[in-house]
């Protein structure tokens, strides 16, 4: 990886232990009464297709990696081979980051915490400053004017 264009945290903490460590966090949450919430059961719908759509959509990114034969590690995007657009990356450019955030909100509904959708957040944001715009420079650098044209044509989440 080169150096001149990370620095910090950046690339340097795997994503999913990112999710893992903010999931956590709403989990305790959970436990506390003052920061709950209670909804009806019938909002277990609320749960369950953030989760089914959160692991379509990436498992449908790591498809196109696979396809594409790329790397899907992310905290190597220096080692990018091909620039994948096509697919679940016509409609975002981070569909695997996208498919965690939305397991990550299943989890706020699940822990019934008012404080997980603050750290569905910050997680988003973490993600963002610290893997997902350090990739879009590394990516750019690699792809150049096919990279920036993606770019402005498909948002980065949704």
């Amino acid at each position: 990886m080169n150096s001149k264009l990370t620095s910090g945290l950046e690339l340097k903490i795997p994503p999913v232990i990112i999710v893992a460590l903010f999931a956590g966090l709403t989990i305790l949450a959970g436990y506390n009464r003052w920061l709950m919430f209670r909804y009806p059961k019938v909002f277990d719908f609320w749960v369950i297709a953030p989760t089914v759509i959160g692991f379509i959509v990436a498992l449908l990114g790591i498809i196109e990696f696979k396809k594409a034969q790329t790397t899907v590690d992310p905290t190597q995007p220096d080692k990018a081979s091909k620039l994948v657009n096509s697919g679940v990356f016509k409609f975002t450019r981070n569909p695997m980051y996208l498919g965690m955030m939305l397991w990550s909100i299943s989890i706020a509904f699940y822990a019934g915490s008012w404080l997980g959708f603050l750290s569905v957040v910050l997680c988003a944001c973490y993600l963002t400053r610290y893997q997902i715009l350090p990739e879009e420079r590394i990516i750019e650098g690699l792809f150049k004017k096919d990279y920036v044209e993606y770019k402005n044509n498909v948002r980065r989440w949704i």
